[in-house]
């Protein structure tokens, strides 16, 4: 997948990938370990609890 250019593609990216591959249904819960911007190493300094929504 492409590098997201911000933490609003990246959650995109996210439900995309977990109800394309059937790891988690609509309205579930999962949570998100980033870091922004995204694409730089050792920058993880996010987390977020996100309701996975159709993309």
């Amino acid at each position: 997948m492409p590098h997201p250019d911000n933490t609003d593609e990246l959650v995109k990216q996210v439900d995309w990938s977990l109800l394309a591959l059937e790891r988690g249904e609509i309205g579930e819960f999962v949570v998100i370990v980033a870091g922004t911007p995204p694409g730089a190493a050792g920058s993880t300094n996010t987390v977020r609890v996100h309701r996975l929504a159709a993309v």
